[in-house]
C-alpha cells in the first residue's frame, strides 16, 4: 500500500500552525487553523504507525480513508468504526476479507490511541478531545469554525463567537496541546523513517 508518507502530514502541520499565528485573523480562523495543525498531526503520526508496524494492502487503504484519513476529526471516526454499522459497511464492501480489515483497524486504533495518550497530561488530553469534536459542521446546533451556529437560541457566525476559551481551551493552551503533538508525530516519523 503506498499513502502520502507521514513527514507530508507533518510538514503541513506545521504550515497551518504558523498560518494560525497571523496578526490579522478572527479567532474562528484561527481556531480553524489550529484545528488542521492538529489533524494533519494526528494522520502523521497514524500513518507513522502503519508504516512501521502493519503490512497494508488497497483495501485496508480504502478502509484507512473511509475511518480515518478522509475526516476532520480523525479519532472521532476512527472511533465510530467499531460500531456495528462501520462493521456492517466493510462486511458488505469486503465479503471475504471484512474480518481481517476490522482486526486490522481496531489494531490501528489502539496503537494510535495508546501512543497519542502515553503519558500525556490530562489538560493536554482535554483540549485534542475538544479539538477533535468540533467538525465544520452545517448543523446548526453544534460549535462550527465555518458555519453559522446556535449559542443558546441566537444564531451566531463563527467570527462572532467569544467563548472559543470555554469551548477549547485558551489560545495558549490549544498552542501547547497542539505543539505537544507536533512532538510526539515527529518522534513518531523519525522511527518510521527508520525502519524503511
Amino acid at each position: 500500500m503506498k499513502l502520502l508518507q507521514p513527514n507530508v502530514w507533518l510538514e503541513q502541520a506545521k504550515s497551518d500552525e504558523k498560518a494560525s499565528a497571523a496578526k490579522q485573523l478572527n479567532e474562528c480562523h484561527r481556531r480553524y487553523f489550529m484545528q488542521q495543525a492538529y489533524e494533519k498531526s494526528v494522520k502523521a503520526l497514524g500513518l507513522a504507525i502503519l508504516t512501521r508496524n502493519q503490512k497494508s494492502d488497497k483495501p485496508f487503504a480504502s478502509v484507512l480513508g473511509d475511518y480515518f484519513l478522509n475526516h476532520h476529526t480523525p479519532l472521532t471516526v476512527l472511533s465510530e468504526s467499531v460500531t456495528d454499522d462501520a462493521k456492517n459497511d466493510i462486511k458488505k464492501r469486503y465479503p471475504k476479507k471484512h474480518e481481517k480489515l476490522i482486526k486490522q483497524l481496531t489494531t490501528f486504533r489502539i496503537q494510535l490511541k495508546r501512543r497519542m495518550l502515553d503519558k500525556v497530561d490530562a489538560k493536554v488530553e482535554g483540549i485534542w478531545k475538544k479539538i477533535d469534536a468540533t467538525r465544520p459542521s452545517k448543523n446548526s446546533s453544534k460549535v462550527s469554525y465555518r458555519y453559522p451556529f446556535l449559542d443558546g437560541a441566537i444564531e451566531i457566525a463563527p467570527c462572532a463567537y467569544n467563548k472559543w476559551d470555554a469551548y477549547q481551551g485558551s489560545r495558549t493552551d490549544v498552542e501547547n496541546a497542539i505543539k505537544e503533538l507536533f512532538m510526539r508525530a515527529g518522534n513518531a516519523v523519525k522511527i518510521a523513517e527508520r525502519a524503511c
